[in-house]
């Protein structure tokens, strides 16, 4: 049956075979830049035989789950300015794998294949086995309200054309052939039941306006593809196994319609949002306008009577109170130094000298000040004919 080759070539490196889920957020802000977030996970079983293939033990904590290397390589094939900034492991109960993030500062140079078979482990015998390449490219369209562009390319595009082959559409043989179909089918349920794709594109604002089909706050799903789901429809897989899709665009046109399963089908996605907002607010419809209030009847004013005031008995008139009068320097004349005793004067001498103190003594013909601590303390005696200036700080009269 063709569907094995669809699964191993597609989906997984030639070679390794198991369970594996990736999921894949492209997170675009308003000018256009942003990040890629991959997840890798892989069962226990695939883990162990990826380990085994390794020739090398790992160095970095990542176990044989990555080499760091072939993920700067894959950063290089996203696009031009396109760098790996962080990788780590992880783990979800028996499932292990790795989280990278690759950063762009331009989103129309990104280009990212949405099929996740050159992510799987690789190993000896492995690396001649090229998955086929199905990219995703964008368009981005800056301004007050960007746009994001998302081109997906044509669904259904293999050999079946979103339909069975033409080699699929042949007759089954006799019995030994349809026994041999549902041992192919039983074994490929059991290897495939937890295989999951996803790819989604999250941007930092509020969705205005969209034609996606899958679409929740500010991100927008183009596939989630749980395979588990379409092994439970044994009518829908057996299907599906013999339509032989040879591709991802033609596994998401088979897989349409299935409960819990998204795949976008529009070629074309068209995003616009707005850069402001919270980026996790959910969309939801404009509120109703406000209900329009009847304008009350204007009535005439009444016309305002003056309020009638109580006589109130005289207020006897009160003297208006003295300003204290100002104090200032003033000059006086020396031969009447003797009316400042107790004052605070300042005396200038023949040779230009100030002295300024409190006036404590005039005494045969000196004049004896008591200066302040800032001035230096003490006292100084100056005589009388060597004042050539004498002020008195005192009130103006």
């Amino acid at each position: 049956m063709k569907s094995v080759r669809f699964i191993i070539g597609i989906f997984l490196v030639l070679g390794l075979v198991g369970c594996i889920d990736v999921d894949t957020v492209v997170h675009v802000r308003p000018d256009g830049s942003g990040v890629v977030e991959e997840k890798m996970l892989m069962s226990g079983e695939l883990v162990g035989l990826a380990a085994q293939m390794q020739s090398d033990t790992a160095d970095d904590g990542s176990s044989g789950l990555y080499e760091r290397e072939e993920l700067e390589f894959r950063a290089s094939t996203m696009g031009t300015g396109v760098s790996l900034v962080a990788v780590e492991p992880i783990s979800a109960g028996q499932r292990k794998g790795y989280k990278a993030v690759y950063a762009f500062q331009d989103i129309n140079k990104l280009r990212l294949n949405q099929n996740p078979g050159d992510r799987a482990p690789s190993g000896p015998g492995t690396q001649g086995a090229d998955s086929k390449e199905e990219p995703i490219t964008f368009k981005f369209t800056p301004g007050p309200t960007p746009e994001l562009i998302v081109h997906s390319g044509p669904h259904g595009t293999g050999e079946s054309g979103g339909g069975p082959s033409p080699k699929a559409k042949k007759q089954s043989g006799g019995p030994g052939n349809e026994a041999g179909a549902e041992m192919a089918m039983a074994m490929m349920k059991e290897m495939f039941k937890d295989l999951r794709i996803s790819l989604s594109v999250e941007v930092e604002g509020r969705i205005v306006d969209t034609n996606a089909t899958f679409r929740e706050g500010s991100r927008v799903t183009l596939m989630e593809l749980d395979f588990g789901k379409l092994l439970a429809n044994s009518e829908k897989f057996k299907e599906f196994a013999e339509s032989d899709p040879q591709s991802v665009a033609d596994a998401k046109s088979l897989m349409q319609g299935i409960e819990g399963i998204k795949a976008e089908l529009n070629p074309e996605i068209r995003i616009r949002f707005s850069a402001s907002g919270d980026p996790k607010q959910r969309l939801v419809s404009a509120p109703p306008p406000a209900p329009v209030r009847p304008q009350p009847v204007a009535r005439p004013p009444r016309p305002r009577q003056a309020p009638q005031l109580a006589a109130r008995p005289p207020q006897p008139r009160q003297a208006p109170k003295a300003t204290p009068a100002a104090y200032r320097w003033r000059t006086v004349d020396r031969k009447r130094v003797s009316q400042h005793l107790r004052k605070l004067v300042q005396v200038t001498d023949a040779g230009g000298s100030a002295h300024k103190g409190m006036l404590r003594n005039v005494n045969n013909g000196e004049l004896t000040l008591s200066r302040a601590a800032v001035d230096g303390g003490g006292s100084v005696d100056i005589p009388l004919v060597q004042v050539r200036e004498l002020r008195v700080f005192d009130r103006d009269l």
